[in-house]
């Protein structure tokens, strides 16, 4: 079981990996999109990212229903964080893992206990508590970074995205200008268009 959640741990990693903490000479004070927002991933555009095979797809589980949700936060000061929401990942996780015993238990022909006992628990919430306690989503992202917005485009470091603010939703939609190797937060462009719901 620690093998399956080392997946999408080792998936975090590479998203974030992409990440160093630059500034820019112009900042987002004062802009439209100051405030707290929330974007998902799916888990299968995260493992198919990262290169790695997925148990999960192998036992026919569709990964696009569950999601890691991330927090952005345009500052005043006009920096930008971007972090995982590890308490909504958290959830997200443990109903795919849920999912992913089931399908092994249904799948076995074997009775309940007996493949529950062969895997080293006493029960399936035994078994999805393990895998969570070996995921800990807590620790990536959250640096700062300076940003720029300004006529709908989004700049971090040398990157530039057009965006579309519609009330409390911001969709980043395309590459202007790509980042750098080793940008802020350069994962970002590789899962445009992103939809950001504003929560504050």
């Amino acid at each position: 079981m620690k093998k399956i959640t080392s997946i999408l741990i080792t998936a975090l990693l590479i998203l974030f990996s992409l990440t160093s903490f630059i500034s820019c000479a112009k900042n987002g004070e004062g802009t439209p999109i100051t405030g707290k927002w929330q974007a998902e991933i799916s888990f299968k555009d995260l493992i198919s990212d990262s290169g790695g095979a997925s148990p999960f797809e192998a036992q026919l589980i569709d990964l696009s229903e569950y999601a890691v949700t991330l927090n952005f936060e345009f500052k005043d000061s006009g920096s930008m964080t971007v972090g995982v929401n590890s308490a909504a990942t958290e959830e997200s996780a443990k109903a795919l893992f849920e999912e992913y015993v089931d399908r092994i238990l249904s799948e076995s022909g074997a009775p309940e206990d007996e493949v529950l006992s062969s895997m080293g628990y006493d029960s399936k919430e035994e078994a999805v508590r393990d895998m969570l306690k070996n995921t800990d989503f807590s620790s990536f992202g959250g640096e700062s970074v300076k940003y720029t917005f300004e006529n709908g485009v989004l700049g971090y470091g040398s990157a530039k995205i057009k965006t579309t603010l519609d009330g409390d939703t911001l969709t980043l939609e395309e590459v202007l200008s790509e980042s750098e190797k080793d940008a802020p937060y350069a994962f970002i462009e590789y899962h445009l268009p992103m939809e950001l719901t504003k929560k504050q």
